[in-house]
C-alpha cells in the first residue's frame, strides 16, 4: 500500500478507536502499513486551565522599608 492510503486507513482507525494508538511504518519491502501501539490515543485539544487569581504575596521586607521614598516614609 502507498503512504498515502495507509496514513488515510490509519485516520480512519483512529477516528473508530480511542482505546489505542496506530501508527504508520514502511516495511523492508518498500510498502506501508498500518501498526497498532496499545497506548492510549493523545487527543490534540488544548485546554486552558486557569484557577482563582490569588493576592499577591506579602511584602517580605520591614515596614521601615516599605514606606518608600527611598527607603523609609517621607520626612525621615
Amino acid at each position: 500500500m502507498r503512504r498515502d492510503d495507509a496514513e488515510a486507513e490509519r485516520d480512519r482507525l483512529q477516528h473508530d478507536d480511542h482505546d489505542h494508538t496506530y501508527l504508520v511504518r514502511e516495511r523492508s519491502d518498500g510498502d506501508w502499513e498500518v501498526v497498532r501501539v496499545d497506548l492510549a490515543h493523545r487527543v490534540r485539544e488544548l485546554r486552558a486551565e486557569r484557577g482563582d487569581p490569588t493576592d499577591p504575596p506579602p511584602d517580605p521586607r520591614p515596614s521601615l522599608i516599605r514606606q518608600i521614598p527611598p527607603y523609609g516614609p517621607p520626612g525621615i
